[in-house]
């Protein structure tokens, strides 16, 4: 017999005794929901407006929270209300009244679903084109009572936050929420997923609790928050922004000795413009006049190639075969900068050589070498998460490659349930997500992208029956054979085959 059918097999085995070999566990926990300190005279509450606080009471103690098992509308014959728990693994399809549909799993659509039942509209990642909804906070660090009422938020307003340090969507490293109120100490959420196991919640929390438990605490950032129009708020409940939390608006003109000093060259990839007293622009070029000092930005392309080793066979990460080249030149020196576009990368201790098109000698650093580090030949090596800029100067000619690593630990990889072990339920996952693909003629996974990231172990892009073998041998090896490698060698044994 073929060791691929072996290995099958004993698959199939360990999956037939998971019932008697897994502990399920039953219990549900619950959890009252905290309504009473988001309103008064400092604050604004979703129980302040009666056809508003309905709508909500719909939500939480009835469980209509518009999640269904699929585009016809479903039930998901689960109990939704608040105190009550999803099924992280489950995917939810969330739809609006009016027919605006989207899915996913855990926080992220369970916030999705009580925005649509409340506004008929869904926030989605919040890039897209909403008919009354709008974005009214991007980029904050985190939330407090001024930066919620300089926004006029209203209770419903939708909350993505990001682990991304330029703020922008994450859709496997973030949490999904509602704000229903705040005061000038607290901020009332209502959730899915609230401890990670699913829990529906409605609670009020201070705004340092705020910051341990989603923000600060956890290595994340506010991505955006959304909330409907004030005239839909007013059209749909007859909802106003209190006067009394509004906060006027200041313009403070900067003195002349504040105004920034004016650069006499810029480096950039993509065209820059500096504006000053005296500054006029084109849509192919910028100039700056300050003194004597001219800055002139053209656009070129350069082949760049980036080619790494992941573990024993090569992969092409990335050829910046149309990287954007822009030609600075000022007073004093003439630089040329290439740079290409981000690369990603999903496994720690990959590594492998980076190229330019260059005779003469390049100089090679990085900006971060704890995440990536670069030899003095160009060769380069992933030790850690992070964001890395690694450079390659020549003459006057400068190439930037960017990394950004998102990988997971060794010792946590495969474990897609995030139980802290990783055995026999979640190759049985992994089997089960590959047979669904199966039967729907289809290579797209079911699994959310931050379990994927998990799953996918050999880091083909897919999940397979291969990456439910691994998981399997890892298990058979590390977990019951206790054997005194580390997670990162059995894994790399695994994966090179050997």
């Amino acid at each position: 017999m073929k060791a691929n059918e072996k290995r099958f097999l004993s698959i199939m085995l360990c999956i037939g005794l998971l019932p008697a070999a897994v502990h399920m566990q039953t219990a549900r926990a619950s959890q009252d929901a905290e309504n009473s300190a988001a309103s008064g005279q400092n604050g604004i509450s979703y129980t302040d407006f009666k056809a508003f606080s309905e709508a909500v009471a719909n939500i939480t103690e009835n469980g209509e929270c518009g999640l269904y098992a699929d585009l016809s509308r479903t039930p998901t014959g689960q109990d939704l209300r608040v105190g009550q728990r999803l099924i992280n693994s489950y995917l939810y399809y969330s739809i609006a009244p009016s027919g605006d549909a989207w899915n996913g799993k855990q926080c992220y659509i369970y916030a999705q679903g009580a925005y649509g039942m409340l506004f008929d509209e869904l926030p989605k990642r919040g890039s897209e084109y909403y008919s009354h909804s709008e974005t009214v906070i991007t980029a904050k660090d985190t939330l407090n009572a001024e930066i919620l009422r300089k926004a006029k938020v209203m209770p419903g307003a939708y909350v993505r936050t990001t682990t991304n340090s330029d703020y922008s969507f994450n859709s496997s490293a973030g949490h999904s929420m509602l704000i229903m109120g705040y005061t000038d100490s607290t901020v009332t959420i209502l959730e899915g997923n609230a401890d990670g196991n699913g829990l529906i919640s409605l609670s009020t929390k201070t705004y340092s609790e705020f910051d341990r438990g989603y923000t600060t605490g956890k290595g994340k950032v506010i991505c955006h928050v959304i909330q409907p129009t004030a005239k839909y708020y007013l059209d749909t409940y007859g909802m106003t922004f209190p006067e009394s939390l509004s906060i006027p608006e200041t313009v403070t003109v900067p003195d002349s000795t504040d105004l920034p000093a004016v650069s006499d060259t810029t480096e950039a990839a993509a065209t820059t413009t500096t504006t000053t007293a005296a500054t006029t622009t084109t849509a192919a070029t910028t100039t700056t006049t300050a003194a004597t000092t001219t800055t002139t930005t053209t656009t070129t392309t350069v082949p760049m190639t980036t080619t790494l080793t992941e573990r024993t066979t090569t992969t092409t990460v990335t050829e910046l075969t149309t990287a954007t080249a822009v030609l600075t030149t000022g007073t004093d020196q003439e630089t040329t900068v290439f740079s290409g576009p981000l690369c990603e990368l999903h496994r720690l201790n990959d590594c492998g050589q980076l190229y330019v098109p260059e005779d003469e000698p390049v100089v090679w650093t990085s900006s971060n070498p704890n995440a990536v580090s670069v030899t003095e030949t160009g060769f380069a090596a992933v030790h850690a998460n992070g964001f890395a800029q690694i450079t390659a100067l020549a003459g006057n000619t400068k190439y930037v490659f960017s990394f950004k690593v998102d990988a997971p630990l060794w010792e946590e990889l495969g474990d897609l349930n995030f139980d802290g072990v990783t055995d026999v339920s979640d190759a049985n996952t992994v089997l089960h997500d590959y047979v669904m693909q199966l039967s729907a003629r289809t290579t797209i996974s079911g699994l959310s992208a931050l379990e994927q990231r998990y799953a996918d172990v050999d880091d083909d892009g897919y999940i397979t029956i291969s990456d439910a073998q691994c998981i399997m041998q890892f298990y058979v090896t590390k977990v019951l054979g206790r054997s005194d490698k580390t997670a990162e060698e059995v894994w790399q044994e695994i994966l090179s085959g050997t």
